[in-house]
């Protein structure tokens, strides 16, 4: 399929000049949206094309589904306790007048702002790894290309301001729609291909890890609190660093997730030539219509040698109180912050078991109905979803309060919602885990472990570590 015919860029400059009189009568800045269907394509190439570009990518390997959003129309930051419905209030306000153009009205045929949220509400210190990742980003690119199944379409949107109104402004404008199109073009015709990573081409070290140390003490001091009743639950984080000989590529890291875990939510957030990336196997919150998804992990075991003993270690997981009573705490908690949403709700009366390489998670699938007749996004209820005791704790506040005294880990991004939200406030959000951020030659490993009553210190700083290596044998497989 060509995507740029001399009928299409006609029809183009025609809506273009009817969006350009709908600003200008109303005075103020709107979005103009564009969208047609294209042949089906691999996006992780169009990614990797785009490196200079600020970008952001998401893959469910095993539905078929993909997402790549590549330079910015329209950015929505904010910090603070209320950034959820701060956010939730700004981009209802942007597409309050919008012009979209060929829209589809399934979810993921609207227009999509991809981004995500840090764990904490307030900006990274000046120092930090995280400054390019502020408390709260939401990006509507100027070129969005999705893919489901052999389905595939793509977007453009322009922020088209009022003011705007000489010819050859609205004829630069139409350039560039033209050039981006033509870009697309050019790469599906001549495709960027991400080669397999077989072997290792980049000489890797682990940098001297101090926090394991720091680890084993500080859940000491989470279980002396726990025992003592002041706290239920608090999950601790760590963070480890690796560096290279050469500069590591996200696409080739994110080539290797895809292939390793193709029932992970696969996502790379790109801005300055830093990445956030990694496989995550838990989806926060999903809002399609009136239907609300949320599939919580919370308790962990490792995978067994041979298939027998990885049924024997699935069976103790199954039974172990302690995994259970872990479970239960985030089901409970998420449980609490869906009703008010939610004409109903279904909960699981026990957890089924979610198998991953390496370990194997406690998992639950929630499914709700929105209460029809209010107009509910998925920004505003992630407000009291986020955070869940899967990577929190409870009580909440206290929990924390701990955690920002005691973790002594900058988290940024790492177990923080990110996704996407739609103009109508439907959306789909995962946590950031079994994640990295790169810097260059740089990668910070980041990964936590729940602690309750019953946890021993050495159980688990293992698990972190079952944890990091998603994104560590990853970045082993990648050189420039």
């Amino acid at each position: 399929m060509k995507i740029l015919t001399p009928d299409v860029a006609r029809q183009l400059q025609v809506n273009l000049d009817e969006a350009f009189v709908k600003a200008i009568s109303l005075q103020k800045t709107i979005i103009f949206g564009w969208q047609q269907p294209i042949d089906e394509l691999d996006l992780l190439d169009l990614f990797s094309a785009a490196e200079k570009e600020e970008r952001f990518f998401g893959e469910y390997p095993d539905r078929q589904q993909a997402f790549v959003a590549l330079g910015r129309s329209s950015q929505i930051e904010v910090e603070g306790a209320t950034r959820f419905n701060d956010a939730d209030l700004a981009v209802r306000d942007l597409f309050r007048d919008a012009f979209l153009v060929g829209y589809g009205q399934e979810a993921e045929e609207r227009p999509l702002l991809m981004g995500g949220f840090a764990f904490s509400d307030h900006a990274a210190r000046l120092d930090s790894h995280w400054t390019r990742f502020p408390a709260a980003r939401l990006v509507l690119p100027e070129l969005l290309l999705t893919r489901h199944k052999s389905e595939a379409g793509v977007r453009l949107h322009l922020s088209l301001h009022a003011a705007i109104s000489s010819d050859s402004c609205c004829r630069d404008i139409f350039k560039k729609m033209i050039g981006r199109l033509e870009w697309l073009e050019g790469h599906l015709h001549n495709p960027q291909r991400v080669r397999t990573i077989t072997g290792i081409d980049n000489s890797v070290s682990l940098d001297p890890d101090t926090s394991g140390l720091h680890y084993l003490q500080v859940v000491q001091q989470a279980l002396d609190l726990i025992e003592k009743g002041d706290l239920e639950k608090v999950v601790l984080s760590r963070c480890c660093d690796v560096s290279g000989e050469k500069p590591f590529r996200a696409t080739q890291v994110l080539h290797n997730l895809r292939d390793n875990y193709p029932s992970c939510f696969i996502f790379a957030a790109s801005m300055s030539g830093v990445s956030f990336l990694g496989a995550t196997p838990e989806r926060l919150l999903a809002l399609r219509g009136q239907d609300l998804l949320s599939g919580p992990l919370a308790g962990s075991m490792r995978r067994g040698a041979s298939p027998a003993e990885d049924l024997e270690l699935q069976n103790l997981l199954l039974e172990s109180k302690k995994e259970q009573h872990e479970h239960g705490i985030v089901i409970r908690a998420i449980g609490q912050a869906l009703e008010p949403y939610c004409s109903s709700l279904l909960i699981p009366p026990m957890p089924a078991v979610l198998k991953l390489p390496g370990i194997q998670h406690l998992y639950s699938e929630i499914s709700g109905t929105v209460h029809t007749g209010k107009d509910i996004s998925i920004l505003e209820i992630l407000g009291d979803l986020h955070p869940t005791p899967a990577v929190g704790g409870t009580p909440r506040e206290k929990a924390l309060e701990w955690l920002a005294e005691n973790e002594h880990v900058e988290r940024g991004w790492y177990s923080g919602p990110v996704g996407w939200v739609n103009d109508r406030g439907e959306g789909d959000f995962a946590i950031a885990l079994r994640a990295a951020l790169l810097r260059g030659n740089k990668a910070h490993l980041h990964a936590g472990a729940g602690i309750v009553s019953g946890s021993f210190p050495e159980d688990e700083l293992r698990e972190t570590e079952l944890k990091m290596k998603a994104a560590f044998s990853a970045i082993l497989e990648v050189g420039s």
